[in-house]
């Protein structure tokens, strides 16, 4: 199966984000029915580095399968239409997408901004949907979903007690477990199962499949390419705090700008950072065209970049 094959199931997967656990359910009294409002909305945990691997099997039509893997971290946030939207980097095949989310707290909608579309919003969920509820949910680019809420239940994971929510129509399944996230996905049309691997979520580190790979782990310092460049005035700079030994306080973490003669223009990040994938913004004005250098510095990792501005 070729990575343009990839690609285009993975676009229709990121609607369906889950997980296969082994799950226990308890008798004890029930969390998921003396869930409050704001409660559900830790179905959908947005907080700047949390970060999951997820893995992914794809079947064709002949039942050849392959499979694959992919992340989200929640990067930073920013403002669009006057809303707050968190940023969602999506990494996966040698592709990388940004995506933009937010929760309405007054009604638990959950929307989605896609980069390649104009700053307008879909709704993706509604976090207070009760059990036999619809709801109506858009799937990029025109697509629209009548889904069901199927389950509100208990279940223990990692010896704490929570509410698992399952929702689904005639062509996809979604699970949801409070202060986790997104679970389970099938996509019966594609023949395909999403499963969580390892996540980083509100400080805290999940492994909820035994010899999954911790791309957290495995994940190498790197500073991208600015973009845009060349840029005017403002353009975002992405690097990544790899998961070192273990250890979730990472380090410290500098991010330098010098102009060509090497003198620094501004410090961007100078602090302990935890392991991740972040998105930094720099702003340019009152700086004269030409080239500068931002240079990413932690331990005894240093990578520098090339930027252009051009008024």
């Amino acid at each position: 199966m070729t990575e343009v094959i990839l690609h285009r199931v993975v676009k229709k997967l990121y609607a369906a984000i889950s997980v296969t656990l082994l799950l226990s359910f308890c008798n004890s009294e029930s969390i998921a029915q003396s869930t409050s409002p704001n409660n559900y909305l830790e179905y959908f945990p947005l907080q700047i580095n949390n970060t999951w691997e997820y893995n992914y099997v794809i079947c064709d039509p002949f039942n050849n399968c392959e499979a694959n893997s992919f992340i989200k971290a929640i990067t930073g946030d920013t403002l669009l239409n006057s809303k707050l939207y968190f940023v969602s980097n999506y990494i996966t095949v040698g592709i990388e997408s940004h995506y933009y989310y937010r929760i309405d707290s007054t009604n638990g909608n959950v929307f989605k901004v896609y980069q390649d579309n104009d700053k307008v919003e879909y709704r993706i969920d509604s976090l207070f949907a009760s059990t036999g509820d619809s709801f109506q949910v858009i799937d990029y680019p025109a697509d629209t979903l009548l889904m069901e809420v199927v389950s509100i239940r208990d279940t223990v994971i990692n010896g704490v007690q929570r509410a698992m929510r399952e929702i689904s129509d005639n062509k996809h399944k979604i699970i949801f477990v409070t202060g986790i996230g997104m679970f389970k996905s099938n996509n019966f049309p594609n023949s395909s199962t999403t499963n969580l691997g390892t996540a980083y979520i509100n400080g805290q580190y999940f492994d909820f499949w035994t010899g999954v790979k911790n791309h957290l782990t495995n994940l190498e310092y790197s500073l991208s390419q600015n973009y845009p460049n060349p840029f005017n005035p403002t353009t975002a700079i992405q690097f990544t705090i790899p998961l070192l030994g273990g250890d979730e306080r990472g380090g410290l973490v500098t991010l330098k700008v010098y102009d060509i003669l090497g003198r620094e223009v501004v410090t961007l990040v100078n602090e302990q950072q935890r392991p991740g994938i972040y998105n930094v913004e720099f702003d340019a004005s009152g700086l004269a065209s030409g080239v500068y250098y931002c240079r990413l510095q932690s331990g005894r990792f240093s990578e520098t970049r090339k930027m252009v501005l051009l008024r």
